[in-house]
C-alpha cells in the first residue's frame, strides 16, 4: 500500500509526504492508493496537489511526489491519471517560465508514465508555446508511443518547425504521419507540398486559415 499525506485542506498548508508500507496513527492519510480501487479518489486528491502549488519549490515537491507514484505498479487508468497529473505541472511550470519541470520528466529513465493522447497533445502545446530548444520539442515527442498523437499535434508541430526554418524537421514530421498512416486534410497536403518543393512559407494570413 502506498499512503499520500499531507495534501492541503481548507486550513492547512501544503505539506507533501509519502509513506510506503502499512498506514499508522502517526501518518494520518487524506489519499490512499489501493493499486485495485478508488481511482476517482486518486484523480480528486492529485488535482489538489497540482491546485496547491505556488511556487517552483511546490511545483519541484509535487513533481518528485507524482514520479515516485509513477514508478509504482498502478492500475491502467490510476497510472493515467498520475501520467495527466505530470502533464499538469509541467504545463502550469512553463506557464511560469519554469523549464526545470519538463527537464526532469525528459531526463526520467526508463520512462515510467502512462501518458494518453489527450495528456500528450496538451504538453505537445504548452512547449510549443513556450518555444523550447528544438533538442527538447523532439524529445517530448519522442515520449509518444507509436499513434499517440494525431494529426493536428503534428501539423502543430510542422508549423513551429516551418516558423524556425526548420524544413527539414518539418518533413520529418510529415513522414512520421505517413508511417503511422494518420490522414492528411487539404490544408496538411498543401503544406507538404511547399516543403517538398523548398518553396516559401505561405503568409501569415494563410497559415492561419489552415488552423
Amino acid at each position: 500500500m502506498l499512503v499520500i499525506s499531507g495534501l492541503p485542506g481548507p486550513m492547512q498548508r501544503p505539506r507533501l509526504r509519502v509513506y510506503a508500507g502499512n498506514a499508522t496513527a502517526t501518518a494520518p492519510p487524506l489519499l490512499t492508493l489501493k493499486f485495485v480501487k478508488q481511482h476517482r479518489l486518486a484523480a480528486g486528491g492529485l488535482q489538489q496537489l497540482v491546485d496547491s502549488v505556488r511556487g517552483p519549490q511546490q511545483a519541484q515537491q509535487a513533481w518528485e511526489l507524482v514520479a515516485l507514484l509513477a514508478s509504482r505498479p498502478l492500475p491502467a487508468h490510476t497510472a493515467h491519471v498520475v501520467a495527466h497529473t505530470a502533464v499538469q505541472l509541467v504545463n502550469l511550470s512553463l506557464s511560469k517560465g519554469d523549464y526545470s519541470i519538463l527537464h526532469a520528466l525528459l531526463a526520467q529513465r526508463p520512462r515510467p508514465f502512462a501518458f494518453g493522447r489527450r495528456s500528450l497533445e496538451s504538453l505537445l502545446r504548452a512547449v510549443l508555446a513556450a518555444d523550447v530548444e528544438p533538442g527538447e520539442l523532439q524529445a517530448v515527442i519522442r515520449l509518444a508511443p507509436g499513434g499517440a498523437l494525431g494529426a493536428r499535434a503534428f501539423f502543430a508541430l510542422v508549423r513551429s518547425f516551418e516558423a524556425r526554418g526548420r524544413a527539414a524537421e518539418a518533413l520529418r514530421c510529415f513522414q512520421q504521419m505517413q508511417v503511422l498512416g494518420l490522414r492528411l486534410s487539404p490544408a496538411m497536403e498543401e503544406t507538404f507540398q511547399r516543403l517538398r518543393d523548398g518553396r516559401a512559407p505561405a503568409s501569415r494570413h494563410a497559415l492561419a486559415a489552415h488552423r
